[in-house]
């Protein structure tokens, strides 16, 4: 994708506070817990874009071998990821600070460094027509050792995108803008 622009992140020197991140994504166990304790809303799998033989399809359903208890949560709007994150007393990362935990201190293009994609790093529609339960590819994870940060499933950050945001922004603890 040329709006993503890999180089953008590392043409300035960004400073963060120190700051925590998880080291897999929300499962759907995880996330049926913290419905049932009140905190989150029920997902509405009926807005849900699933990927069928035809494309992307609205509101069809999602296959059980999507639903396993250990397989990353789909469907969760930005406000949902949210709730959860504030019932475990937590946030979402801002963008930059989601960077930091992929790329570590190093300026690479993937968590794992350089090399092309591969099954062994990533699950992407290569290894499957599935989402992978969370921490299956551990050769792809962050220096850090955060896992499925390419793959898998898409992340929520705390702020908006722009393909400025480092440019424009503060040095100290950047958030993206206002709106987007």
């Amino acid at each position: 994708d040329p709006d993503c622009e890999p180089d953008e992140y590392p043409r300035r020197q960004i400073f963060l506070d120190s700051f925590a991140i998880d080291r897999y994504e929300v499962t759907w166990k995880q996330y049926a817990e913290c419905v049932a304790a009140g905190a989150c809303s029920a997902l509405a799998l009926a807005r849900c874009e699933v990927w069928t033989d035809e494309g992307f399809v609205r509101g069809a359903s999602i296959p059980e071998r999507f639903r396993g208890a250990s397989q990353p949560v789909v469907c969760a709007t930005w406000a949902q990821a949210a709730e959860f994150c504030e019932w475990h007393g937590k946030r979402l990362p801002t963008e930059a600070e989601w960077e930091r935990a992929a790329r570590g201190d190093g300026v690479t293009q993937y968590p794992w460094g350089d090399d092309p994609p591969t099954c062994a790093c990533v699950q992407n529609h290569q290894c499957g027509y599935t989402t992978a339960p969370v921490g299956t590819h551990p050769a792809g994870a962050s220096p850090e050792g955060v896992h499925d940060l390419a793959g898998n499933v898409s992340e929520w950050v705390h702020d908006w995108y722009t393909k400025k945001a480092y440019r424009d922004s503060a040095r100290q603890n950047p958030t993206g803008p206002s709106r987007g």
